[in-house]
């Protein structure tokens, strides 16, 4: 099975977990320092992010990294 949106982005907040899909790891990366921002502007509870890839051998989702919350873009 192939994936059309190969990375994931989940977010955790004090309500739970919300994923999202991107097309490739930069606009991943892109995502992950938007909410950073929002999380500094304090208009995100976000608590947590962890990066995902597609591993289409295994068919399952592996985790690739944490990023940070606080800080500057990667």
């Amino acid at each position: 099975m192939s994936k059309s949106k190969p990375w994931k982005l989940a977010y955790v907040t004090p309500g739970g977990i919300y994923e999202e899909t991107h097309r490739s790891r930069p606009a991943l990366y892109r995502a992950a320092d938007a909410e950073r921002a929002r999380v500094a502007e304090g208009l995100s509870r976000v608590t947590g992010m962890t990066a995902y890839r597609w591993e289409p051998d295994g068919n399952r989702w592996v985790r690739y990294e944490r990023l940070p919350i606080t800080g500057g873009p990667r």
